[in-house]
């Protein structure tokens, strides 16, 4: 069982907690209804994202469990921040 104990309130977006998980090493990691939340989609819809190769970076733990950094997040946000509708998106 994992010990959440250690968890940093980031606050709340659409009524969902989200948590920075500080792990052994101190790397920021989120789980997909995390993510999606902070995104404004759904779960099945970050998914497609990693299907396609569009979405934030990832990581795979033992085959199944995906994970991501909220250092990726931002990233991903930031190459996607535009300042009009003609530029180019540049996804991570």
């Amino acid at each position: 069982m994992v010990d959440y104990s250690n968890n940093v309130d980031l606050g709340y977006t659409k009524g969902i907690a989200m948590a920075e998980r500080a792990t052994p090493d101190g790397v920021d990691t989120a789980l997909p209804e995390e993510v999606a939340a902070a995104l404004g989609t759904s779960v099945a819809g970050l998914a497609q994202m990693r299907f396609r190769g569009n979405g934030p970076k990832f990581i795979k733990v033992g085959g199944r469990r995906v994970l991501y950094r909220w250092s990726d997040v931002r990233d991903y946000l930031d190459a996607n921040t535009l300042q009009r509708t003609g530029d180019p998106r540049g996804a991570v």
